[in-house]
């Protein structure tokens, strides 16, 4: 299930219990992964690092090579993942804009003023920014 639980619908919750019911990896996965949600609420950078050390140690005690090999990958991204309590920013922005200007680019294919592109640009932000 990519949903957060609290977002699924009776039925959805239905299907989820039975799934995880049926699927004894498929259990432990999913509560490792509702458990790695709360990395997010803890209340400093030293506590999300202990945090993250023993969910990862944890992980790590199961049986599962699925969860060894995502900790490897948890570890290689650890200070980006950490860095998130330095400014308690996500991506999310970013993500948006550059999805603004993938909108743009495609609408000015063809266009050979980049002088023009980049006022499209600053438009789009400005319209953007007046609704924030």
């Amino acid at each position: 299930m990519v949903s957060n639980p609290e977002n699924l619908s009776e039925k959805g919750k239905a299907r989820l219990d039975k799934a995880l019911e049926a699927n004894q990896p498929l259990a432990t996965v999913y509560y490792f992964k509702e458990k790695l949600r709360q990395l997010w609420s803890q209340g400093t950078k030293a506590q999300a690092k202990i945090w993250l050390d023993d969910w990862c140690e944890q992980a790590n005690e199961s049986d599962l090579m699925l969860l060894k090999n995502f900790t490897k990958t948890l570890r290689k991204h650890e200070v980006g993942i950490l860095n998130y309590y330095d400014e308690k920013m996500t991506s999310g922005k970013v993500e948006g804009v550059n999805n603004r200007l993938k909108t743009i680019v495609k609408m000015a294919y063809g266009y050979r003023d980049w002088e023009f592109f980049e006022l499209k640009v600053k438009a789009s932000h400005e319209a953007r920014s007046s609704f924030s």
